[in-house]
């Protein structure tokens, strides 16, 4: 959603003292701050229960629908139909709508709050979009992975008790395919909407643009076009605009990530699911920056900000869920330890704190082998610092570092003047031989 300028305009309350600059500022009183803070976060809490309303309204129909087609006697294609398929592609829906209804709410939201600065307002714009998609993409999967499987016994009397034939429950064997089933939707149908949004729906608008442009007469139409074909103002302007293009495509990649990471186990194919539709997406991007949408306007970043918290966050759910999969949902523990008999609560968690370790020990052994930035990056940066401090002292570069500029810039006119007088020689081979055999 794109708020206006006004919209994002700070409302000061007050003037303070600031020790820095020595100067007065405005700013909104805290407690104003938190209580809109506090609103918004019921606001996001609520997001989240309707999220989960929708999957428990979902999974009723879906046994309302197997009870009706009596599918506990007989597994036909109306039962796939109703207990397999519709399902999933329903709570995709779901969580589609949903995030489309919430995106537009949190943007008012977040601006309602005030922040001082622009990096604090986009660090909670993050915050809270990331926390709804999270819960509204992965709830789905997690209810599958956790809540589903009958040996668990987490629905002895059915669904919210409403007796044994509202069991949503399924064995062992098929509540990995049934996970494999929800992520290969998710994977495949929640990319369409968004390519319908960013690509489909902007080629059209374009079009329309271009058609009410140049819907005038022939010979005016003529000359406009003639003086068009310079304008860069003009083609620009019939582009349309990528809105808000890094946050977007941030938050897709990073939940897209987050699934991949944390039901790895169940479904190998998702990684590679992911890096196809990763590089499909990044063509359609590189083309859409460059060429379909109005040109962003630049900004300059340390890194990628608060998003490198989050992908640390993502990291150890993803350590801690795989570990639970493991443990838990998948036929490990029976494979492992040769008899169910063993696969006790207790053995089970024994399996979980065995698997984190290793896995998070290994994580800090590559942290600590791997250095954060590499030794030619580290020597170009003690490189500049002593030039800097070179020049603040004595006002001129270092005599080397001078040498070597200007050897580097010859070399690079050498080059430059050889590949002229080789294409200069290319051009002039077909006008010798034309000459030849005219004299011929």
């Amino acid at each position: 959603m794109q708020l206006t300028d006004s919209d994002l305009e700070i409302q000061p309350c007050g003037a303070i003292f600031d020790p820095i600059t020595g100067e007065d500022i405005w700013i909104s009183p805290a407690l104003f701050r938190y209580l809109k803070m506090i609103g918004s976060f019921f606001f996001v809490s609520f997001s989240m229960l309707i999220v989960i309303l929708s999957l428990m309204l979902v999974t009723l129909l879906k046994i309302w629908m197997v009870y009706n087609f009596q599918c506990t006697k007989e597994y036909t294609f109306h039962c796939w139909l109703s207990a397999a398929f519709l399902p999933s592609v329903l709570n995709t829906l779901s969580a589609m709508g949903l995030g489309a209804v919430y995106s537009n709410l949190v943007a008012r939201f977040n601006a309602w709050e005030n922040h001082r600065t622009e990096s604090e307002h986009n660090n909670s714009l993050i915050v809270k979009i990331f926390a709804f998609q999270m819960v509204n993409t992965y709830t789905s999967l997690f209810y599958v992975a956790f809540v589903r499987p009958e040996s668990h016994g987490l629905q002895p009397n059915g669904l919210f008790g409403l007796g044994k034939e509202f069991k949503d429950t399924c064995l062992d064997d098929t509540c990995s395919s049934l996970l494999a089933l929800q992520l290969l939707t998710h994977t495949l149908i929640k990319p369409v909407p968004k390519f319908l949004k960013d690509v489909v729906i902007p080629y059209f608008v374009k079009l329309f643009r271009l058609r009410m442009y140049t819907s005038r007469t022939e010979a005016t139409r003529i000359e406009a076009e003639e003086d068009d074909q310079a304008n860069v103002l003009v083609r620009e302007w019939l582009k349309p605009s990528a809105g808000d293009f890094v946050l977007w495509e941030m938050n897709e990649k990073i939940i897209m990530f987050g699934t991949t990471m944390m039901f790895a186990s169940l479904f190998p194919l998702a990684p590679l699911l992911a890096l196809m539709i990763g590089f499909v997406d990044m063509r359609i991007d590189a083309h859409r920056l460059i060429w379909f949408n109005r040109k962003p306007i630049p900004m300059i970043t340390n890194g990628i900000g608060i998003w490198l918290p989050i992908l640390t966050f993502l990291q150890y759910c993803a350590v801690f869920t795989n570990a639970f999969i493991v443990a838990f949902t998948s036929g490990f523990c029976s494979t492992f330890l040769a008899d169910n008999e063993y696969c006790t609560v207790q053995n089970r968690l024994i399996i979980v704190i065995v698997f984190q370790n290793l896995v998070f020990g290994l994580k800090y052994l590559l942290s600590s082998v791997i250095p954060s930035v590499p030794a030619s990056i580290k020597v170009a940066l003690r490189k500049k610092r002593y030039v800097v401090a070179h020049i603040m002292e004595k006002g001129d570069v270092p005599h080397k570092t001078r040498i070597k500029k200007r050897t580097r810039i010859a070399k690079l006119a050498w080059i430059t003047s050889n590949q002229r007088v080789q294409r200069g020689k290319k051009k002039e081979t077909p006008l010798k031989n034309k000459r030849l055999l005219a004299e011929d």
